[in-house]
């Protein structure tokens, strides 16, 4: 299957959609404004909706070497996309 627009051609887990979640792996803006590993177009951070403290929140992530969804706690001044979903 070829690799969707947004992710590196590494690896063998590619976004098929067939969850319904068109994710596009955009990597995230870091504290001091530079980009984190793995990078852009290998991963993908989303914020999560649950502050866990005044300055920090949960986020989401995919690798584009894992097939898992992992969750990790990031300062408030981290830059990571935000998905709408309309009910």
């Amino acid at each position: 299957m070829p690799a969707p627009e947004g992710w590196t051609k590494y690896g063998s887990v590619w976004g098929n959609n067939e969850s319904g979640f068109s994710a596009a792996a955009k990597g995230c803006r870091m504290f001091n404004g530079g980009w984190g590993d793995p990078g852009l177009f290998a991963a993908g951070f989303w914020w999560s909706s649950t502050q866990t403290s005044n300055d920090k929140a949960f986020y989401r992530y995919l690798d584009y070497k894992q097939s898992n969804i992992f969750r990790g706690e990031a300062n408030l001044s981290y830059g990571f996309a935000v998905r709408c979903v309309r009910d």
